[in-house]
Parts: structure tokens; sequence; C-alpha cells
């Protein structure tokens, strides 16, 4: 009976593999569940507990094609510090980037009104706005701390197509010898100017091209996204100024329209090649 006895013990043993198994998956969950216990109810993880602030605003965010979640968050405060080019720890660091700003000249005219001006608007100035071998905003109502081209134009999202067309022809009638590059961007837009130097560089500003983010719809050879951000070549900013805006065949009259949309079929109109500015994947 012994003997039986010690066989029926044997016979009904956990495997050690799955004992060693059983207690590893044991001691990580209790390590886990603890961890998040001390982090949640913790005063010093203040950053874990429920509903952080940073949390609820981005949970604010939908459609990242949309500006209107944006509204309702606040500002930057306070202004950016940027080291100096003259510091020695930086010093010729930027010598490509500046031989680039001398031969691919962009001008860069910012969409922005009085309401955005000291809380989108001058980040842009003190950040990749300086990179710019102009930078103009354009808006409706003057401002000393930027500087502001004054508009003869209405505010409003919907009116954006009348601000775009006489936004170019300032550009083209007043500063058609500082360019040979013309970038439209919002005042929330950031935009890394060396790299676009280094994408335009080996084009022919005499050509009539614009880069973007393309879109196909509406417009046979695509069209590029208004906010993104597009570039005209200079010969491009020519023909539209002055060969597709003043015909109503070509260019669509008055102050309504799908800014972007209705500027390439300008484009196109006369002539100007849709690039795409997005890398090949």
């Amino acid at each position: 009976h012994q003997v039986k006895m010690l066989r029926l013990s044997h016979g009904l043993g956990v495997n050690p593999a799955r004992r060693t198994f059983i207690t590893v998956f044991t001691g990580f969950a209790i390590g886990f569940t603890g961890t998040y216990l001390i982090l949640e109810h913790s005063p010093f993880f203040p950053e874990f507990h429920n509903n952080p602030k940073w949390f609820q605003a981005v949970d604010r965010l939908g459609d990242p094609h949309s500006h209107a979640d944006m509204a309702g968050l606040p500002p930057l405060k306070g202004e950016v510090s940027l080291h100096s080019p003259h510091e020695d720890f930086h010093k010729d660091e930027d010598l490509v980037a500046r031989r680039l700003a001398q031969e691919v000249r962009v001008l860069c005219w910012i969409m922005t009104s009085p309401a955005n001006h000291q809380t989108k608007a001058k980040h842009v100035l003190a950040t990749w706005g300086k990179r710019c071998n102009t930078l103009l905003f354009m808006s409706s109502a003057n401002d000393s701390s930027l500087p502001v081209v004054i508009l003869n134009v209405l505010e409003s999202h919907e009116l954006l197509w009348a601000k775009t067309k006489a936004a170019f022809t300032y550009v083209y009638e007043h500063h058609s010898r500082d360019y040979d590059w013309v970038l439209n961007a919002d005042d929330d837009t950031y935009v890394i100017m060396e790299n676009l130097r280094y994408l335009l560089y080996n084009y022919n500003s005499s050509d009539p091209l614009y880069f973007g983010c393309r879109f196909k719809p509406y417009v046979k050879q695509g069209y590029m996204s208004g906010g993104a951000g597009y570039v005209l070549s200079k010969e491009a900013v020519s023909r539209l100024v002055s060969k597709a805006i003043p015909d109503k065949t070509k260019c669509r009259p008055g102050a309504y329209g799908a800014e972007d949309v209705e500027l390439g079929v300008c484009l196109e109109n006369v002539g100007v090649v849709a690039m795409d500015s997005r890398e090949s994947i």
C-alpha cells in the first residue's frame, strides 16, 4: 500500500516546467498591478492620475485636417529662445543652409488674421519664419510687432479665395525681384526651410511649377492642400497673376471658393505643372 500511495502522489504532481510558468506569470501580474496602483494613487506621480488636463486636450482633437478643434486650446505663452549662430558650440554649423538660402530664395507669405497675431503668427516670426528670405503676414489690420501686409479683404474662412488672390497679386507687384519661389502657409504651419530649399535646389524657378501635398479630386492634374502649404515658382506666380486671375475663363472670379482647389484650377489653366513634395515610399 505504501508503494501504491507513492506512485499515486507522483502521478498527481504538477509538471516542473508548468509550475515555473505559472509562478513567473503570477509574479508579473502582481508586479504590474502593484505598479499601476502605486502610480495611480501616489501624489508623487500626478501625470498618471485619471483624466489629466493634457489627456483631455488631446481627446478634444478630431479630424487632423480641421482647425476648429484647436480654437479652444490656450495659446503658447512666452517667447521662444533660440541658440545664437555665434555661439562657439554652433559656429559654422549652418554653412550649407546659408549657401542654399543665397541660391534658393524663398519668399514666405503667411495667411493670418488680427485674432491670431499674438497667439500664432508671432511664433512663426520667432521660429522658422526667420529662415525665409522674405517674410510677410497677410492680414487685415496692422501690428507693429509683425511685418504685416494689410489686404482690403474681409476676414472669413469662406472668403479665403479672395485673400489668396490679393496676397499673390501683392507679392508679384511689390516683391518680384526678391524671390525665386513663393511659399504660402497658414499661421499654424511649421516649415523646415532647409529641407524645402534642398527639395527645390534641383528645379528651375523659371519653369512653371508648384509643389505641395497633391490631392487628385476636382482638378485633372491634382491640386495642393492649402492646410499643408504649397510653393510656386517665380514663373508660376507670374502666370497666376498676369494671365489666370484677370481671365474669368481661367480663374474663378469673386471672393468665394475653396482656395486650394481654385488655385489648382487656375494654375492648370495656364500651364503650371503640379508636382508632389512628399517622399516616395
